[in-house]
């Protein structure tokens, strides 16, 4: 999900469908259902409400947008795991299938 949201730029809002473009560059096969995505968005920002600070990442259900409301968290996403990735040649893919 993160690189996914790096892959944007990172902006500071980020609309669910730009998401879902961008994770489906990266995921070689098995994309995620859209529940699973809305998902993991809301416990993103669960986990950032948690840390007692101004939410880091916050998804906004009635909008369908994810704001990245802190700067650093952006510069990071754009600078260390947006470059890194671009170093790297393969792409994510799942798991061993059972």
């Amino acid at each position: 999900m993160l690189l996914a949201l790096a892959e944007t730029g990172p902006k500071p809002s980020i609309s669910y469908e730009e998401l879902r473009t961008g994770l489906n560059a990266l995921l070689t096969e098995m994309m995620p259902q859209k529940h699973e995505i809305t998902s993991a968005l809301k416990h993103l920002a669960n986990i950032a409400m948690k840390s007692g600070s101004e939410a880091a990442i916050d998804w906004d259900d009635d909008k369908r947008e994810v704001n990245l409301s802190d700067p650093y968290l952006q510069f990071y996403l754009r600078w260390q795991v947006r470059s890194r990735r671009k170093r790297e040649i393969p792409l994510l893919s799942p798991g061993p299938k059972h």
